[in-house]
């Protein structure tokens, strides 16, 4: 059994056992393309909506790595 520090504010856990762990040694971001590009917005409408956009590609990216079985 692996207990978890208690200077971790942002979880409710205190302990886990027989769990899957997933440790990184990088950031977790969406990927991007190889060429450098600038987005154009012309309003505050088109902001949020690619705003959204980013947002729904790190979900699917924590989505698939929750989906292998990862638990901590």
């Amino acid at each position: 059994m692996y207990h978890i520090p208690y200077t971790i504010h942002h979880t409710p856990y205190t302990r886990a056992s027989n769990c899957k762990v997933a440790v990184f040694g990088c950031g977790l971001e969406a990927g991007s393309t190889e060429a450098k590009g600038t987005v154009l917005l012309k309003n505050a409408e088109e902001l949020r909506n690619y705003n959204k956009s980013e947002e729904k590609k790190m979900e699917e990216l924590i989505e698939s790595i929750a989906n292998t079985g990862v638990q901590v």
